[in-house]
């Protein structure tokens, strides 16, 4: 009985990480942010950060699951995986850079709150989606 109260427990945790990172970001869409944590959490929908800004809940299919070819598309391009702890990933478009796509300021500080590299030479361009990892293959 510890370890799935520890798991469980550290799963709260990196999600209050996560929502804490983001409630800094953007502090205008508090309730939209609040209303999405829950599923978050739960494992119903992911949080898509486009590069302009705004910030969408993405719902999960019926089976809890958001397949690869909507990733692809709400990325705009093929996909790159960053695992962020445990239990979330960070999915963005692979040749982002290369396509020149734009600055993604929101995700860019998820990111960097998670992977302190010491200096800004790392950063996220095009749309960024948080997900749960047990709702992609």
């Amino acid at each position: 009985m510890l370890i799935p109260k520890l798991t469980l427990y550290l799963h709260y945790k990196l999600t209050l990480k996560i929502m804490e990172s983001i409630k800094k970001i953007r502090p205008k869409e508090q309730k939209k942010i609040n209303a999405y944590h829950e599923d978050l959490i739960t494992s119903k929908s992911a949080m898509l950060f486009n590069y302009d800004g705004s910030i969408e809940q993405v719902q999960a299919n019926h089976e809890g699951m958001i397949s690869n070819d909507i990733l692809e598309e709400l990325v705009e391009g093929f996909i790159k995986v960053t695992h962020i702890g445990d239990n979330y990933i960070l999915i963005t478009n692979d040749e982002g850079f290369a396509n020149g796509l734009p600055y993604n300021d929101d995700a860019t500080k998820i990111f960097r709150s998670y992977f302190a590299l010491g200096d800004d030479d790392e950063f996220i361009v095009g749309n960024a989606l948080i997900v749960n990892n047990t709702m992609i293959d």
